[in-house]
């Protein structure tokens, strides 16, 4: 919501001298409503849950290194990243 407002204002900083060349100042906020709702709203949307999802496996991967998840089976050390990664994220695939 609060990268809503700042696109808003940018939006809005930009927009009012080209549309006050034709007149047309007051429907600056009619199409800051169009393009932040219809247009960028699922955009942002999908960027900030994007990043929920990925904060949330990198805190899982990390809560599996503290709890000392990471170590694999005896002998020459796995790689972790095929350690942890897929199989951290393998039931999220399937």
């Amino acid at each position: 919501m609060l990268v809503q407002v700042f696109i808003g204002i940018i939006l809005s900083l930009q927009m009012a001298p080209t549309l006050q060349k034709f007149g047309m100042v007051e429907s600056v906020a009619d199409v800051i409503a169009i393009a932040l709702f219809r247009e960028l709203g699922p955009l942002i949307t999908a960027i900030v849950l994007s990043g929920f999802a990925g904060a949330s496996i990198a805190a899982e991967l990390g809560t599996m290194v503290v709890a000392r998840g990471d170590r694999g089976p005896a002998g020459p050390r796995p790689d972790p990243v095929r350690f942890l990664v897929v199989r951290g994220c393998w039931p999220r695939w399937s």
